[in-house]
């Protein structure tokens, strides 16, 4: 059950904002193997002067800064979470946000951490 934190402009949000939950949640059923209704994305809209970035980091071109974060129990293997990342960064792509634009964490923590009201995970 990963749980997808995304910051991101007010502009972009409005105009790309389900496609971006639905780019990311495709990489992660493809790449982790996640099921389908396994949906839990928290968008954070900001305004302009609020995403502070480095546009040059790294000998990038970075215009519109988009941060996801992926925080999930830890139980993937290395090749699941680089072919999550690898899938996540081809969807958006594909729905126009550019390479530079995108910056992707994952997060990973005991099953013990995690809680879904009373029920344990």
């Amino acid at each position: 059950m990963p749980l997808i934190k995304v910051d991101l402009n007010r502009k972009v949000f409005a105009k790309k904002g389900q496609e971006l939950s639905d780019a990311i949640h495709e990489g992660l059923v493809t790449g982790l193997g996640i099921e389908d209704n396994d949906i839990f994305h928290v968008f954070t809209p900001h305004d302009e002067e609020e995403i502070i970035f480095s546009a040059d980091y790294d000998n990038r071109d970075r215009r519109d800064l988009i941060t996801i974060q992926i925080i999930m129990v830890k139980m993937f293997s290395e090749k699941a979470k680089k072919s999550a990342l690898k899938d996540i960064t081809r969807n958006i792509i594909n729905i126009g946000i550019r390479r530079d634009d995108i910056l992707i964490c994952m997060l990973e923590n005991p099953q013990g951490n995690w809680s879904l009201g009373e029920k344990e995970v």
